[in-house]
This record gives structure tokens, sequence and C-alpha cells, in this order.
């Protein structure tokens, strides 16, 4: 497999998804959402984006079935943003 750098975004991915034991069957769907979101808005990387991924993790939960709740993600434990 090829090993890209990670980027902020896929580190915040993979914490937010490892928090709630989904890192390793969504992380591709939510990067693909993650990406198609950026390049169609154009923001940075900064609070907007982690509220962007946040919603990406979401839909990817939703489209996989997965038991994820919006407020689970509402809640911001300082840990996920270290």
């Amino acid at each position: 497999a090829l090993h890209l750098p990670q980027t902020e975004s896929d580190r915040f991915i993979r914490r937010v998804l490892t928090r709630f034991g989904l890192q390793q069957a969504l992380f591709d769907r939510v990067q693909f959402l993650f990406r198609l979101a950026r390049d169609k808005i154009a923001f940075r990387w900064g609070r907007k984006a982690e509220i962007y991924a946040a919603a990406c993790i979401y839909a990817a939960a939703m489209e996989s079935k997965k038991d994820l709740s919006l407020m689970q993600l509402a809640v911001r434990p300082s840990h996920l943003f270290l």
C-alpha cells in the first residue's frame, strides 16, 4: 500500500473515528466525502473544516448504518483536539 503523508484533516478524522470505534470501517469514505467538500468549497484547515469533517463522519456512519448520533459528535472532548 502506498503511504502518503497524513494531513491535519486525516489525523482529525482518524481521532474522531477511533473515539467511536469506527476508524477502519469508515476512514476511506469519510476522507472521500471530506475531500469532495473541500474541493468544492475550497476551505482551509481550521474550525470550519472540523465541522465539515464531523458532518462527513456522520454521513458515512449513516450510510453504513453505524450507531452514531449527532449529539455524540456535537460533544467536543478536548483529547480529540490536541
